[in-house]
């Protein structure tokens, strides 16, 4: 479940599967903005469970390597929020930046929106988004991030004392 919500009535819709994508895309199509709170580590440290992202509509726009775009899958109707970290000529390659596969390439129609801002906590989250995102979707793509991610975890579980042994 995806709970979107709006800042000026400050109130909260919850929504779930078909009816949210539906209400994703309408405000695609109305060129506004969208913003709902993201479910899911497949993008994490970038993008955690519980963040704020505001999606924009795309329009004729290219997304561009390392930008982060919200898009359907045509075969399950799933919402997918990953990293463009390749293109060709039929659509976007992409991956979470948090996950060792690759998507399947998603066509440029099925792409909803781009995320234009992620907000954690009340504060801004300004990296990954900016000129190095390019950067990003390059270690994310030679799959640098998960192994990171899971040796991080290890290590915050692993005793003070043995970690001193095996230095």
């Amino acid at each position: 479940m995806l709970k979107a919500s709006s800042r000026e009535a400050e109130t909260e819709i919850l929504l779930s599967g078909n009816k949210f994508i539906d209400l994703l895309q309408a405000a695609m199509d109305k060129k506004a903005s969208f913003r709902f709170q993201a479910k899911g580590f497949s993008m994490s440290p970038f993008i955690k469970n519980g963040d704020f992202l505001t999606v924009s509509a795309l329009g004729n726009a290219d997304a561009g390597i390392g930008k982060i775009i919200v898009c359907v899958r045509p075969k399950n109707r799933m919402l997918i929020v990953h990293r463009v970290v390749g293109k060709n000529k039929n659509g976007y390659i992409l991956k979470g930046d948090n996950i060792f596969n690759i998507d399947s390439l998603v066509h440029y129609d099925d792409v909803l929106g781009v995320v234009s801002s992620i907000e954690r906590n009340g504060r801004p989250v300004l990296f990954g988004l900016g000129w190095e995102r390019v950067i990003v979707a390059f270690f994310s793509r030679i799959k640098v991030f998960p192994v990171v991610s899971r040796l991080w975890r290890k290590l915050q579980k692993t005793p003070p004392k043995k970690l001193i042994s095996l230095l």
